[in-house]
């Protein structure tokens, strides 16, 4: 799994919320203390299986990885970057399945919030600027040449094309169903800094359980396959 910082704290924050419990639903509190351990105790059951190297990695250099040799073969938690899925992109592509379940059944859901297109304030040419987004935006572009030429698009209508499911390697099908039920990334002022600071102590912690420090049980269920 991914163990750079910002990308612990989006997988932390999808394993308390399976345990049941809110984040950032409160504004003196991320979540609450039970959830919040339980979930960094599975992290930390997952991590003692892995290589210290992961705290090097994020998802895109996980996909590099795995689409250059055969040393990963899965990646129980990987963001959807849908290239690496096209036989276009890579010789040997991916293929996305469903996030795994815990041991009793309940279900994992993503964090999703992706990277959009908005207008500076500095811009010197508003009306041209927003025409241009709604152009990119729009469902021509984003089922066509936006798709075709590498983007992954966020419109439902290329989500469900069949010609651009084949283009990508089957990515989209498979992707959908946790795409569409995944949680949306707290979108408060201030939240990016938070996710990108609040992820170093979850690597701290794991690092320490890297060189066996760890002492604990192991009375939460990991996650399993679905």
């Amino acid at each position: 799994m991914p163990g750079f910082p910002a990308d612990l704290f989006l997988n932390w924050s999808m394993l308390v919320a399976a345990l049941g419990g809110d984040i950032a639903a409160d504004p003196e509190y991320i979540c609450d203390e039970v959830c919040g351990r339980a979930a960094m105790e599975l992290l930390r059951r997952l991590a003692e299986r892995m290589p210290v190297q992961i705290h090097d990695w994020n998802p895109i250099a996980i996909a590099e990885l795995m689409t250059r040799g055969d040393e990963i073969a899965h990646s129980a938690f990987a963001y959807s970057y849908g290239n690496y899925c096209r036989p276009s992109f890579t010789d040997r592509p991916l293929r996305y399945g469903p996030l795994p379940r815990l041991d009793d059944g309940r279900r994992l859901r993503s964090i999703v919030g992706g990277t959009g297109i908005a207008l500076s304030k500095r811009c010197s040419d508003v009306p041209r600027a927003r025409d241009y987004a709604l152009f990119t935006g729009s469902a021509p572009v984003q089922a066509g040449i936006y798709t075709l030429t590498g983007g992954q698009p966020s419109r439902r209508e290329a989500w469900t094309s069949r010609a651009l499911d084949a283009v990508t390697g089957g990515f989209f099908i498979d992707a959908m169903q946790d795409q569409e039920s995944c949680l949306v990334r707290p979108r408060y002022d201030g939240y990016v800094p938070l996710q990108e600071e609040a992820g170093v102590p979850l690597q701290k912690y794991l690092r320490r359980v890297a060189r066996g420090s760890w002492v604990g049980g192991d009375q939460y269920p990991l996650p399993r396959e679905p």
